[in-house]
């Protein structure tokens, strides 16, 4: 056999190993760098951006994420608070006669005075993320501009701008219920970023309901900018967007093999909710000491329901809290917190959501 031909063979091996291990991450394929990257390095996006874009590889999120850490370097800074910004977006400016919700974005603007609260329409947020990012991280630009729907594009710069920024991200459908500067971190310098359950479902029949055993909302956080729990969540974003399209580029030579065809991949999935949750699990059990302070050390000793789960933090960690968790700088709130009501008020509550999803019409 010739050289060429054990190159050829090989070639194929390669090629092969690289479409099992796609579609069945059971299989383990030694060896290669896998379809996705070997797709992505000969790619235009690729070629086009070099020399910002050597190093990249947005199949692997570690590799994206420690690009935004080198491009954006995080100093948590206890004698100064997180930044005074509030984000909201909406397709239209309030400008408009046809602008909606505005005595909920009025809300944010009266209780915060001194906050630099800005709107973006839909279409100038995302210019301005790809603008910057194409000149640091280009692949992360790349992956927004790759989004095929508007609350895809919607979910992921809101990461994008706070990541950049910092500050207060709330959906325009939300009420500012009591003042930014009364919220946990004006108490706790330490703390440098808040989130807030959604759900919280011990159920014995959670693993029918929609939004699984448990998982934070996105329709409001607070994060001071470069902070290196958003860096995951957007890398994470980053390689599933890659993965499927360089999955449905290939999808036809994947049926011609009698493999399956690319997993569908919902909004909350992709850029949602649950990329968001999954993402700051992921972050807080990569962190090599994790301090965690329980605001309620008696938390009621109920039977909790869900999967195995070996990892120091998981769903266990936030069930039944009715008051803040500490997780190194990080402040879990409650699910009233972002979405309380009135006789909540005064209660770990800071924000009111009205549930008008008018992102549901994309």
């Amino acid at each position: 056999m010739s050289k060429i031909q054990i190159a050829l063979l090989a070639s194929a091996c390669l090629l092969a190993g690289s479409v099992l291990t796609l579609l069945h991450p059971n299989v383990e394929i030694v060896g290669t760098k896998g379809l996705y990257y070997d797709y992505y390095i000969t790619s235009p996006e690729y070629l086009e951006h070099k020399p910002l874009s050597v190093g990249s590889n947005p199949f692997d999120p570690n590799v994206t994420e420690q690009r935004l850490l080198e491009a954006y370097p995080y100093f948590a800074n206890e004698s100064e608070p997180i930044e005074k910004n509030i984000l909201q977006m909406w397709k239209i400016g309030p400008e408009n006669p046809d602008f909606p919700y505005r005595e909920e974005y009025e809300s944010w603007t009266l209780k915060n005075p001194d906050y630099n609260h800005v709107l973006y329409t839909n279409e100038a947020l995302g210019k301005y993320v790809i603008d910057k990012y194409s000149r640091t991280v280009p692949e992360v630009a790349e992956a927004f501009k790759k989004m095929p729907k508007l609350i895809l594009e919607s979910d992921f710069s809101r990461y994008l701008w706070i990541y950049l920024n910092g500050g207060v991200y709330a959906d325009l459908d939300t009420e500012c219920t009591d003042p930014i500067d009364n919220w946990p971190d004006a108490h706790d310098p330490s703390i440098h970023a808040i989130v807030a359950m959604e759900s919280d479902n011990n159920l014995p029949e959670w693993d029918h309901m929609n939004q699984g055993r448990l998982q934070f909302e996105n329709w409001g956080f607070k994060f001071r900018k470069h902070h290196p729990a958003l860096a995951r969540v957007i890398a994470n974003v980053v390689k599933l967007t890659f993965d499927k399209q360089a999955c449905e580029h290939f999808e036809t030579k994947f049926k011609q093999m009698g493999l399956d065809k690319c997993h569908p991949l919902g909004v909350i999935e992709w850029t949602g909710p649950k990329r968001f949750t999954e993402s700051l699990v992921e972050f807080f059990n990569a962190r090599e000491k994790l301090r965690i302070i329980d605001y309620n050390a008696y938390r009621n000793s109920k039977e909790i329901y869900g999967p195995e789960a070996s990892q120091l933090v998981s769903y266990r960690t936030f069930t039944a809290i009715d008051s803040p968790l500490i997780l190194g700088d990080v402040c879990v709130l409650p699910p009233r917190g972002f979405q309380c009501q009135d006789e909540m008020l005064g209660k770990y509550c800071y924000m009111k959501h009205k549930f008008y999803g008018g992102w549901k019409s994309e």
